[in-house]
């Protein structure tokens, strides 16, 4: 599993970039595990995701819907985000 660390300022940018990355990379929604970088890690913890040239086309109602949901405080909300866009893209 491919834990990702967003920050909580710039949010928005950071899951956009690592999601894009991810997505680029073919990676299911179930192999990545989201999280804050104030919150607790794994001894392993590796955040760094690589992002290749290309990318995925989205409605831009999903990029306006998207950058409201990264402000929720749902923790699971970087999860469900990147669940969507993966179907999106599926």
């Amino acid at each position: 599993m491919q834990p990702i660390t967003i920050p909580r300022i710039g949010a928005w940018t950071a899951w956009r970039d690592a999601a894009r990355g991810c997505l680029q990379a073919g990676m299911a929604p179930e192999d990545i595990r989201w999280g804050h970088e104030d919150e607790p890690g794994d001894l392993f913890d590796q955040s760094a995701v690589s992002e290749q040239p290309g990318g995925a086309t989205v409605p831009r109602s999903f990029l306006s819907m998207a950058q409201s949901v990264v402000w929720h405080s749902d923790p699971s909300r970087f999860s469900r985000l990147y669940a969507f866009l993966w179907r999106l893209n599926d």
